[in-house]
């Protein structure tokens, strides 16, 4: 009997419903936002400006460019942009024309104002479409566009696009949009917390006229560590006091636990939250106050293993050479 068909079958089987809540769990993780024009400024090379609408034009050697800003404040911190779409409704069309979406350099318009002669250079063409009727919504996607949002997203918090038409020169004519302008936006949020390593105490054995440095490596990829906190307790974990840890440097956060009494039992943990307000939280640890003296006789102790150790593996090792050659020596004479 030829199993092959009956295994392939088997495998389709097992595959296609993981696939399939492979695609779900993805896709169930996404968010999606509609973000609103915060400004829009419409320019014109002969200095008329059009406040009402987005004019995309040229008639006759005169050009038209109309510059739209969003505000990105209201994507959570750490969110993953997934996809970027802008949205314009058109309001008429004077002819069917090209319209292209461009990054600017700045957003200084947003309280300056604009001019032609002070306007935002234009950027990376990011996306564009071809408008034909009026009373529509139109929409610009393009992987340029998502990065340039991302980057936005990462540094200036604000995004500058302005809009122009490629008619030819001797053709007259143009779009004018509302400027009920929309970007939306398909995210994933950062649900991933901070994580932990190399969680140390110096000095390594405390005595009562030592302060002691509780040290961590925390790191988070996402949206990044907002606060690390200290917590220690001194009553087996029924009272916690909670200190700050300062930022060292990196990803170094350190903070002090004052001199304590000998013999207390210190018990610690780490606790930290990014800037989505993920957190994460250490093991419990603890060390034991140890007086000096102790700490003294330890390092005595330490020190006699760490010479004693060799220098007892090597007498032994010298013993067994030397026995070994008196042994064959023997056997040599008893030969002879």
């Amino acid at each position: 009997m030829d199993y092959k068909p009956v295994l392939i079958i088997a495998i389709i089987f097992v595959l296609c419903p993981l696939q399939i809540l492979g695609v779900l769990s993805s896709a169930s993780t996404e968010k999606n936002i509609t973000l609103k024009a915060i400004a829009y400024e419409c320019i014109c090379n002969i200095g008329e400006v059009n406040t009402d609408y987005l004019v995309v034009r040229y008639e006759q050697g005169l050009k038209w460019v109309s510059y739209i800003a969003f505000n990105l404040s209201d994507i959570p911190i750490g969110a993953e942009i997934k996809t970027v779409k802008l949205k314009l409704k058109t309001c008429v069309v004077e002819k069917s024309s090209w319209i292209s979406v461009f990054n600017t350099t700045d957003v200084k318009w947003i309280s300056t104002g604009i001019s032609w002669d002070n306007r935002p250079n234009l950027d990376k063409l990011l996306a564009t479409q071809w408008v034909t009727t009026f009373e529509e919504w139109y929409e610009w996607e393009h992987e340029y566009l998502t990065r340039a949002v991302k980057s936005a997203f990462s540094n200036e918090g604000v995004i500058g696009l302005a809009l122009q038409s490629y008619l030819l020169t001797d053709v007259s004519g143009g779009v004018f949009f509302y400027p009920e302008a929309k970007l939306e936006i398909t995210y994933v949020p950062d649900t991933d917390p901070p994580t932990f390593t190399k969680i140390e105490i110096n000095p390594s054995t405390p005595t009562p006229n030592d302060d002691v440095t509780v040290s961590v490596l925390a790191i988070d990829d996402g949206s990044g560590i907002k606060e690390v906190y200290l917590y220690y307790s001194t009553d087996d974990g029924v009272n916690w006091i909670k200190i700050q840890m300062s930022h060292a440097g990196d990803s170094l956060y350190e903070a002090i636990i004052p001199k304590l009494n000998e013999g207390v039992n210190v018990q610690y943990y780490v606790q930290a939250y990014d800037n989505a307000l993920n957190e994460a939280k250490s093991e419990i640890m603890s060390y034991t106050v140890k007086s000096e003296l102790e700490v003294i006789l330890y390092g005595i102790i330490a020190l006699v293993i760490l010479i004693g150790v060799p220098v007892t593996l090597g007498v032994l090792i010298y013993r067994r050479r030397k026995k070994r050659k008196l042994s064959k020596h023997q056997s040599n004479v008893g030969n002879t």
